[in-house]
């Protein structure tokens, strides 16, 4: 009987369990959280800054279609803000049972009730500085008004004849005179919630204008701009009621008492609980509306009405006048 050995025994290798990873549950729903909220800020930034682009593009066509409307009407503010406000009318379209100009109205009387205004103006040329070195009493718009004017036509020859070092000095030439430049303030209101609060917390009620456009919770849009005058300037008054102020003036009264002390009291970042509501939400308490016009049915507030579009018909300028055929058409 043969016996047969296998040169090597099979053994038995017991199998070891492998541990399981650990079960994560929820760990991409965490992940995303957190990369969602500096995608989702980049995403409100984006959609902020755009809309802030496009109340600037507004904005700066308002205050060219403003300044064409100064240069061939003496440069009247009353003619400036008209032509101003009926171009911001872009930026409140018609809504459900409201007409663009019941919008404007809401909003700046917002803007009343804030800063003391619906908007800041100045016409920083011509100054009163101008009007004292060249205006000429022997215009008839001068006579007819009684406020100074400035001769716009022959300006090359009043430049020459001029004997005095003063209007030959940098910007008090009879062509500085004769260029109109106004520079505006406009408070916009952000869209996102809580940048009003962050805006009052960078701003100061008894700074600058743009400082104390901050302290209300706006954000100031400043823009410039400067056209040659099309007819003789006059010094006309500046009244704030209608938005414009002295031009280099640092500061002003724009606020109200009570809101000054709503601003200097307020401290929190949920401060802007007791503020005025957006356009279109009337004020808590209110109850006095307006039930006739265009504005039927608004809560009433006689501060500012926006006037409302009018045919511009041609200048009254006699033919015999010395502007005819050199700077503007005479039929």
């Amino acid at each position: 009987m043969t016996i047969r050995i296998p040169l090597s025994a099979p053994t038995h290798h017991k199998r070891t369990a492998v541990p399981a990873f650990p079960r994560q549950y929820g760990q991409g729903s965490v992940e995303f959280a957190l990369a969602s909220v500096p995608i989702m800020l980049l995403a409100l930034g984006g959609l902020e800054a755009t809309h802030w682009f496009w109340v600037q593009q507004t904005i700066s066509q308002a205050l060219l279609q403003a300044a064409r409307a100064g240069i061939t009407s003496h440069a009247k503010p009353t003619e400036i803000g008209q032509a101003f406000d009926q171009s911001m009318q872009l930026l409140f379209p018609p809504a459900q049972n409201q007409a663009s100009t019941q919008r404007q109205m809401l909003r700046y009387n917002r803007h009343i009730d804030a800063l003391g205004s619906r908007w800041h103006m100045q016409i920083v040329s011509p100054s009163d500085e101008h009007f004292a070195q060249h205006a000429d009493a022997t215009l008839a718009i001068a006579q007819h008004t009684g406020y100074a004017a400035i001769r716009n036509s022959y300006q090359l020859e009043q430049h020459r004849s001029a004997t005095s070092p003063l209007p030959s000095s940098k910007g008090m030439t009879i062509f500085d005179a004769n260029t109109l430049t106004l520079r505006i303030t406009y408070p916009h209101s952000p869209l996102l919630p809580g940048m009003r609060a962050l805006l009052m917390y960078l701003g100061n009620a008894n700074g600058t204008v743009t400082q104390r456009t901050l302290a209300a919770g706006y954000l100031p849009i400043v823009q410039q701009l400067s056209l040659p005058m099309q007819s003789h300037p006059v010094q006309w008054p500046i009244s704030a009621a209608t938005g414009f102020f002295p031009a280099g003036t640092a500061a002003m009264s724009l606020f109200g008492a009570n809101q000054t002390t709503r601003i200097n009291t307020c401290k929190g970042l949920w401060c802007l609980a007791n503020a005025s509501p957006e356009p279109g939400m009337p004020a808590a308490g209110s109850s006095t509306t307006s039930s006739t016009g265009p504005w039927a049915g608004l809560p009433a507030h006689t501060s500012f009405k926006p006037a409302e579009p009018t045919a511009s018909g041609p200048l009254n300028i006699p033919p015999s006048d010395a502007q005819c055929g050199i700077s503007v058409c005479c039929l």
